[in-house]
C-alpha cells in the first residue's frame, strides 16, 4: 500500500495539527511521522496516525486495492515431519498424532516400513501415510470393511496437497 504524503499533510493542516503534536498523540517517533509524510511508513504506524486524525486509511493511500494470492506453487516439500510439526500442520494435538502414529505402525503392509522413521529420540512420520490413515481410519480399524479401502497411492495424496503443482497424477507416476 503506497501512502500519499500530500494527502496526509493536508489532513494535518485541515485539523490544525503539527507533526510534533501527532508524534506525541500516537507515541511514534518524529522520524516515523516524517516517513509517513514522505509516504514510506509501515501499515500499522499509518493506521495509528489515521486513528488519531480520525480519517480512513484509504483516504491517504494511492492504491488501496488489497493484495491477494492468485497462485501458489510449492518448490519442494518433505514427506516426513516430526510429531510436533505434523500436529501443527494438521491442527491436531501432539497426543492425537502420537496415538495415530502408534495405530499407523500396525499397518506396515499397507504403508511400508518407512511410514514412521525412528532413530533414538528422533521420530519422523510420513505426511502422506498419515493423511491416508486419517481418512480411512474407521474403515481400516474394522476387518470386515478393510477390504473396501482403496490401495494407498502416495502420488494421489501428494497431488491433493499441492506438492506437484500443475502436473497431473499420470505425469508424476512416470
Amino acid at each position: 500500500m503506497k501512502i500519499d504524503g500530500t494527502k496526509l499533510r493536508e489532513q494535518l493542516i485541515t485539523q490544525g495539527m503539527q507533526p510534533k503534536a501527532l508524534s506525541i498523540d500516537t507515541q511514534l517517533s518524529m522520524s516515523t511521522i516524517r516517513r509517513a509524510l514522505n509516504g514510506t511508513c509501515s501499515h500499522s504506524n499509518l493506521q495509528r496516525i489515521c486513528n488519531i486524525l480520525d480519517i480512513d486509511i484509504q483516504d491517504v493511500c494511492i492504491d488501496s486495492l488489497p493484495l491477494s494470492i492468485s497462485y501458489l506453487n510449492y518448490i519442494s516439500a518433505t514427506p516426513y515431519l516430526s510429531v510436533q510439526d505434523l500436529a501443527d500442520y494438521l491442527n491436531l494435538s501432539t497426543s492425537t498424532i502420537s496415538a495415530r502414529k502408534r495405530e499407523l505402525e500396525t499397518f506396515n503392509g499397507r504403508y511400508g516400513e518407512t511410514s514412521v522413521i525412528k532413530d533414538g529420540g528422533i521420530v519422523l512420520i510420513n505426511v502422506l501415510c498419515m493423511l491416508d490413515y486419517l481418512k480411512y481410519r474407521s474403515l481400516l480399524s474394522d476387518e470386515t470393511t478393510r477390504k473396501y479401502v482403496p490401495a494407498f497411492n502416495p502420488y494421489q495424496w501428494a497431488h491433493a496437497i499441492g506438492w506437484y503443482g500443475d502436473k497431473s497424477i499420470k505425469e508424476t507416476e512416470e
